[in-house]
């Protein structure tokens, strides 16, 4: 098991020399499978959870019947302009 600061340590080398064998031997840590394990996390983008931050205070609730008068005014405008038109 690494620190955090040795994790980021290893991938600031690899992204300054671009190749696992020489950051491996310059530092002399980590394994291969490591390295690449980290290197791969570091490119996923984990999905957020819905918090009430992320939802900008919202309850789920409140946020779901916003989207349901959006979606209804929505519909009826179209619905009124093709009588219209």
């Amino acid at each position: 098991m690494y620190s955090q600061d040795k994790i980021d340590v290893a991938l600031k080398v690899f992204h300054q020399c671009g190749s696992v064998t020489t950051t491996i031997r310059v530092l002399g840590y980590p394994t291969r499978r490591a390295l690449y394990t980290w290197i791969a996390n570091e490119r996923s983008v984990k999905s957020e959870r819905y918090t009430r931050a992320s939802l900008n205070g919202c309850t789920p609730f409140e946020l779901a019947l916003h989207l349901y008068t959006v979606l209804v005014s929505w519909r009826c405008f179209h619905i009124f302009t093709e009588i219209l038109f």
